[in-house]
């Protein structure tokens, strides 16, 4: 069994669900290079860098 998906956040919850079925996950692009290239081309700030990746941490906890 396996899925594919066009993007994905790679949460630790999904990925350790995925796992724990033993489903493989293959996706074209994830949230780690799409900020990488959003920093590149300068749409977002190192400041806003830092709080997207606080969000990524825990999103269901994060409220800045």
């Amino acid at each position: 069994k396996g899925m594919v998906a066009i993007f994905s956040y790679g949460f630790d919850l999904a990925a350790k669900n995925f796992e724990d079925h033993n489903v493989s996950l293959t996706t074209l692009s994830d949230y780690t290079h799409l900020l990488e290239q959003a920093v590149d081309s300068k749409y977002i700030t190192d400041k806003e860098l830092d709080t997207l990746q606080d969000w990524r941490k825990d999103p269901s906890n994060w409220n800045k």
